[in-house]
């Protein structure tokens, strides 16, 4: 189960451009990746399995996606 504050925005369209929480599409490493705003600091960086629609791989909820 994720466990991220906007959960529920992420299983109900994963891979909606648009909406609540500034969803963005993630280009060039992290193609296929998906993020959504958590905070003004922080974002869930995750995406649906192309195999099981039920899945959805969670990379990250904390800090930013190219934070290290």
């Amino acid at each position: 189960m994720l466990y991220c504050i906007n959960e529920a925005e992420i299983v109900k369209y994963p891979t909606a451009a648009t909406g609540k929480f500034n969803p963005e599409a993630l280009e060039y490493d992290l193609t296929g990746w998906f993020s959504r705003e958590i905070t003004r600091k922080d974002r869930s960086v995750y995406r649906p399995d192309p195999l099981d629609a039920n899945v959805i791989e969670v990379h990250q909820c904390k800090g930013h996606y190219c934070d290290t």
